[in-house]
């Protein structure tokens, strides 16, 4: 492996202030499980059909979606989850690599 994206990891990290991502890479660099391993197939179709709409710009935000499932479900999200929601998006969007792993997963479910 490459010393420069180990310090570029490193950089990464250290910038970090969301506990809940960096937890999420924690157990993710502690495991010995491949990502894809843990894919159904029903998300494996999901990220292969998606992929060519996400591609011609059809697509809806994550905040759009949760609207949509509240309004055709009559659910509330609790001020704690709203909070938590909030942060999370708010550090995917200061994050452009947040998507890495996501490009990830799909190069290795096109190559099994």
């Amino acid at each position: 492996m490459e010393t420069s994206l180990k310090q570029e990891l490193h950089k990464l990290v250290d910038k970090c202030d969301n506990e809940l991502l960096l937890e999420e890479a924690k157990i993710l660099l502690q495991t010995d499980k491949d990502l894809c391993d843990e894919v159904s197939g029903v998300d494996e179709n999901f990220v292969t059909e998606s992929e060519p709409q996400y591609g011609k710009g059809v697509y809806i935000s994550q905040r759009e979606l949760i609207n949509l499932y509240q309004r055709q479900n009559n659910a509330e999200l609790t001020p704690g989850q709203k909070l938590a929601l909030d942060k999370e998006l708010e550090s995917i969007k200061n994050n452009p690599e947040y998507l890495l792993k996501w490009n990830i997963i799909k190069s290795r479910l096109k190559k099994s």
